[in-house]
């Protein structure tokens, strides 16, 4: 593959991979940066490479050229997606280049770029006037400003944490107007920032690192909040920070007390869930992983004991606690914690779930039987029970609970399981569907019209055509979802049926339809198929005519 580049490469791609031309597109500490992932780059075709690099996760890289462009790179890491050069298209433009050959220092076709007389200018300027400009404009440009707060905080000495903290802060303040949904994009793209501050602090200034990604992802969480971030698009960037804290904590030369409470400061609020908890513990030493456990405890001890606490807090704390114990593989600690607090059905179910999860089933058996004693209603328990039944053989304990489950909330699905569990049982599967059909007339808590529905759609589920259509033929009020349904399935040699009752259908929706008419549409869409060509253009002029007092779907008809 190595020989096939060579033959297939051009003098203009060599060019436009060499360091003056890489250069033009990276700066020097990106490419400093890229040298880690080489790697994990893979080589691509001649004049295209996609390949995968890997980051604080898999991104995918493709870079392409074309003779007189520039170089053109996409990577769906958070950094490129902003509108910045990253470091793993700069690593695979480099593979790309070894595996071209090193003849990109023969001379090139045309002579470098000549510096522009601007840049020339400014490097022939003074340094106090160049500062005095830079001062001046950044009083003026919010970008600026905080580039050269990040600046100062990287030169500042490994003591001055406010200087740290008031440049991770330019990232991440909130515009002048505040945040907005509209707004939230944009400042998303800003709080990159961050991140290049951060990794100019990992090597170096580790500790310092540790506490800016705890601060920028405290600001992040708030900022999130309160915009209602509803589709996560701070989350790649959290999970960035959480990584870079992980990679720099046992560097930070922290006590494992210490360790322990910034892992408990970092995963303790944690509702957006983007704190990898594996990759915080496997950052700690063992004595900080028992010290941020032992905290876990107390801090659920508190609340358990507290009649006072707030419901969500209390919560909080146990599931913390229980994440702790899951993810440290103690089974029995988080066994002894469900059984301390049964509270209420889904506890219950929680409890059964962790018991078939360590592989102790006698015992989730009877905890889901106990379970259902004390909830005979939580659909959750009672799937829990049919399964550990199912799992056993005990098809006559199963069926009484979906016997049980169909006549207190009759369904589709729960008529067809429990037709299976009579058959599975070996009873009378055709008694069982009668007694189905009679408890439909006895079910509590449902209208006339949700109960027509259901038949419906149980005629429908078992495709007996001819008894819907006998019931349908006296007038009732019946769902327009359940026959829209019905409808839709019919087979072909009912077409006549099926147009009759689109069109009803039709009548209805055009009583309150609006522009654009989508549903109206769709329906005449669906009775044209059900109708032959010629009786097709018929009903639409009629539609047409019918409906002139409203222009709008008339015009919109005109489509069809």
């Amino acid at each position: 593959m190595r020989e096939a580049a060579r033959q297939g490469a051009d003098r203009t791609l060599l060019e436009a991979l060499s360091n003056d031309a890489l250069a033009r597109d990276w700066p020097p500490a990106v490419l400093a940066r890229a040298v880690g992932p080489l790697s994990a780059a893979h080589e691509g075709a001649t004049q295209a490479v996609t390949a995968t690099v890997q980051g604080s996760r898999a991104y995918a890289v493709r870079l392409t050229h074309a003779p007189g462009v520039r170089l053109r790179a996409q990577c769906d890491c958070p950094h490129a997606r902003s509108g910045h050069p990253c470091k793993h298209a700069a690593a695979v433009a480099m593979v790309w280049r070894a595996a071209l050959g090193e003849a990109v220092a023969a001379p090139p076709i045309a002579p470098p770029e000549r510096e522009p007389a601007w840049a020339a200018f400014v490097r022939a300027q003074p340094p106090e006037a160049l500062a005095q400009r830079l001062l001046d404009w950044a009083a003026v440009d919010p970008g600026l400003r905080r580039n050269l707060q990040a600046w100062a905080a990287l030169a500042a000495p490994a003591s001055d944490t406010a200087a740290a903290r008031r440049a991770v802060a330019a990232f991440l303040a909130a515009p002048a107007g505040g945040l907005r949904a509209r707004t939230w994009p944009a400042h998303l793209r800003r709080a990159q920032g961050v991140l290049g501050l951060v990794d100019g602090w990992l090597s170096e200034r580790p500790a310092l690192a540790v506490q800016a990604c705890a601060w920028a992802l405290a600001r992040l969480r708030r900022s999130a909040r309160r915009v209602g971030d509803a589709q996560g698009q701070a989350d790649d960037l959290m999970r960035a920070l959480v990584a870079r804290w992980c990679q720099a904590l046992p560097a930070s030369g922290w006590s494992p007390a210490e360790c322990a409470a910034a892992a408990d400061a970092l995963a303790v609020d944690d509702a957006e869930g983007v704190v990898d908890r594996a990759a915080v513990l496997a950052a700690l030493s063992p004595e900080a992983v028992a010290r941020w456990g032992q905290r876990l405890a107390e801090r659920w001890a508190t609340r358990r004991d507290d009649p006072e606490a707030d419901p969500d807090e209390r919560a909080a704390a146990k599931q913390a606690w229980r994440a702790h114990l899951q993810a440290t593989g103690d089974g029995p600690g988080e066994l002894a914690l469900l059984r301390e607090d049964l509270r209420s059905a889904d506890d219950h179910l929680a409890l059964v779930q962790a018991l078939q999860r360590w592989g102790r089933q006698r015992e989730a058996v009877q905890a889901a039987e106990q379970a259902h004693r004390a909830h005979p209603w939580h659909a959750g328990l009672e799937a829990a029970l049919v399964a550990v039944y199912e799992r056993d053989g005990w098809d006559a304990e199963v069926l009484a609970l979906r016997r049980s489950a169909f006549e207190r909330a009759p369904s589709v699905a729960g008529y067809h399981a429990l037709l299976q569990a009579a058959a599975n049982a070996g009873a009378d599967v055709a008694r069982e569907r009668e007694r189905c059909w009679a408890a439909l007339d006895a079910a509590p808590g449902f209208t006339a019209e949700t109960l027509a529905g259901l038949r419906l759609d149980l005629w429908r589920s078992e495709g007996r055509v001819d008894e819907a259509l006998a019931w349908l033929a006296t007038p009732r009020a019946v769902p327009a979802g359940a026959l829209r349904r019905w409808v839709g399935e019919l087979p072909a040699e009912h077409d006549a049926v099926a147009a009759d009752w689109l069109k009803r259908l039709l009548a209805d929706e055009l009583r309150q339809a609006r522009a654009p008419f989508e549903g109206a549409l769709a329906l005449v869409r669906e009775t044209l198929g059900r109708l032959s060509p010629e009786a097709g253009r018929l009903w639409l002029a009629w539609l047409k005519l019918e409906h002139r007092a409203q222009p709008g779907f008339v015009q919109a008809l005109r489509g069809l």
